[in-house]
């Protein structure tokens, strides 16, 4: 099916028409444990790259590994990474999006916070 991206959650749309959709939750870096073999969401900023790795400091400070398919970013970059948390709490990525370097990373922490409390769940997902 077609899938569209929509906040948090993409959207598959199937040939009899009901639509399902494909949560992906926000994280921040001291969450990695709890995700071990599932898709998230992690904003960082990169810190180191080279060849199919990056090294970046999460939103919350905590220093992860993202294996991807070409490390074409510059240390400083703030990227949302989505991706699938391996065993050993790297990620491989699905795909990444570049946030501004002015980005508010504080105010992200917050909505990840918030997005993980049971009152304000419907609103992210």
């Amino acid at each position: 099916g077609e899938v569209r991206s929509q906040g948090g959650a993409g959207v598959r749309c199937h040939k009899d028409g009901m639509a399902q959709f494909d949560v992906t939750p926000r994280i921040n870096g001291q969450m990695l444990k709890e995700y071990s073999g599932k898709k998230v969401r992690l904003l960082g900023k990169v810190t180191y790259c080279e060849g199919n790795a990056l090294q970046l400091e999460s939103n919350d400070g905590v220093p992860f590994k993202v294996a991807v398919a070409e490390a074409v970013y510059q240390p400083g970059e703030i990227l949302e990474v989505i991706g699938s948390v391996n065993d050993d709490l790297t990620v491989t990525e699905f795909n990444i999006t570049k946030f501004p370097e002015n980005f508010d990373m504080k105010n992200y922490t917050d909505i990840v916070h918030l997005s993980h409390q049971s009152q304000f769940q419907e609103m992210f997902y």
